[in-house]
């Protein structure tokens, strides 16, 4: 896998399309977190000059084309709709059984449609969390009076998001795109088998096997790859997806993607600290040999000084809340007291996370090999969160981009050994996602009855439940400065 230019910036000319979606895209939810949140006196300046910063990037792209070697014409439709298929086995409609994270995430989703913004408590206490992601689909739906089923504004706007990151896969991919989405579906931290091999006691012939598996094994670290990241936490998912996505399909390339990387931070603050990682390698040998090629451009673009103030207030935001804390490891609730299973869960996690790594061994000089490697030794370490290690389980998702990215370019230069090394990981990887599947599957339902089952709608659509666990992570005392009341 090759590294592109760091610094490539074209002379002035129409961008593409598929670019311009994207910047969109990213750029719409910044817009209305700005206009609900932010004071109108900065509020409005700032949407301006953000969105003639965007425009301006994108004029400064230039249309590069696809680099791949085309496909067949049944391929990419096949894809767009095995993409449509994906978002309704996420369960919107209660059609297919949605995650245990919807508990939430429609009591937010319905919050913001209902409610004017900023969001308050009935205790008067702020609303702190990366929901920008929702805010196009609920502002649709908040004056779309009851035309258009809130739910199903949501799905478009997910499936929008899929179909713009499937289209930037394939300038580069091409006629290779189903085996790589393959991949990056398929491949999941072995480890998770440890989370869920309550699953396999079930089918051993001995009594008790659940319990005496538990008994021994320590709680895991949690892996979570593309598919179940996608189907539990989409809100974070797909902007970051989109993201890596234009990279790798050069859609964005050098500091056009450092500086369309800040527009995730409001949808995904942790999963922008992966991107980081990885922008930052990408950009480190041109800043060694010539840092003027990095820094001019970076300069010379008016949306760097626009990004440099929406990151402060999105730091003012994100740290108003009171529902995360950031220590090491050691000490975050899962482990404290047990130094033992702190080691285990993270060797274990390590190792089956970069074995995959192994058979890319050449692509080791690459930012993306890398960034597996540091997100994966690094991110379990610094425990942000409360009973999970948030960071972790955000910023892991771009390890679960890169490692399938680093297999699918390895693939062509494998020897029929390896080749016959990998298949069999591969399957074993895919465990989870299948597993995942052929639950939905089974709980697929059309009735009335099966929806109000496979919809965790508990929260009754709104938020004000101080008596669950999970209500603390939402809310800080008052407003951040700049911020409306």
């Amino acid at each position: 896998m090759s590294e592109s230019p760091a610094t490539t910036v074209s002379t002035p000319q129409r961008g593409s399309l598929l670019a311009g979606a994207c910047l969109l895209y990213l750029l719409l939810p910044n817009v209305l977190f700005l206009a609900g949140w932010v004071q109108p006196w900065l509020a409005w300046p700032l949407i301006v000059l953000l969105s003639f910063g965007c425009f301006h990037l994108w004029r400064r792209l230039g249309d590069v084309r696809p680099v791949h070697r085309g496909g067949r014409r049944w391929q990419l439709p096949a894809v767009l709709l095995a993409g449509f298929l994906a978002v309704y086995m996420m369960g919107f409609n209660g059609d297919f059984p949605q995650a245990g994270d919807f508990l939430v995430r429609n009591a937010i989703y319905d919050s913001l449609i209902r409610e004017d913004w900023p969001l308050h408590s009935a205790r008067g206490e702020y609303f702190v969390y990366y929901h920008a992601f929702w805010l196009p689909p609920a502002f649709v739906a908040k004056f779309a009076g009851g035309v258009v089923a809130p739910w199903l504004v949501l799905a478009l706007w997910v499936y929008v998001g899929i179909v713009l990151f499937v289209l930037s896969l394939y300038r580069r991919a091409g006629r290779r795109l189903p085996g790589l989405l393959l991949l990056l579906l398929g491949v999941a931290c072995m480890q998770e088998v440890l989370g869920r091999a309550d699953v396999i006691a079930r089918y051993l012939p001995v009594q008790g096997a659940v319990d005496a598996y538990y008994s021994v094994v320590p709680v895991p670290m949690r892996y979570p790859a593309v598919w179940v990241q996608l189907v539990n936490t989409f809100n974070h998912c797909i902007p970051v997806l989109l993201l890596l996505g234009c990279g790798f399909g050069r859609v964005f390339r050098g500091t056009s993607l450092l500086l369309a990387s800040a527009l995730v931070v409001a949808c995904s603050p942790l999963g922008a600290a992966a991107l980081l990682v990885y922008l930052g390698f990408l950009q480190l040998p041109h800043l060694r040999h010539n840092p003027l090629k990095v820094l001019l451009p970076l300069v010379k673009s008016p949306l760097l000084y626009v990004d440099l103030v929406l990151l402060f207030l999105l730091g003012l935001y994100f740290g108003s809340g009171g529902g995360t804390g950031c220590v090491p490891a050691w000490r975050g609730d899962t482990f404290v007291g047990h130094p033992q299973d702190l080691a285990i869960a993270y060797i274990l996690g390590t190792l089956f996370t970069l074995l995959p790594l192994a058979f890319a061994w050449r692509f080791r000089h690459t930012s993306a090999f890398r960034t597996a490697v540091l997100v994966t030794v690094l991110f379990p370490l610094v425990w942000v969160g409360v009973d999970l290690n948030e960071l972790q389980l955000k910023g892991i998702l771009i390890v679960f981009f890169f490692v399938p990215v680093l297999l699918y370019a390895a693939w062509p230069y494998a020897r029929r050994g390896k080749r016959c090394a990998m298949v069999p990981m591969l399957v074993a990887a895919a465990y989870i996602p299948f597993l995942d599947i052929q639950h939905r599957l089974r709980e697929y339902g059309t009735s009335a009855q099966q929806h109000e089952r496979n919809i965790q709608g508990e929260w009754q659509g709104h938020l004000n439940h101080p008596e669950h666990y999970w209500y603390s992570r939402f809310w800080g005392k008052e407003a951040p400065l700049f911020y409306k009341k």
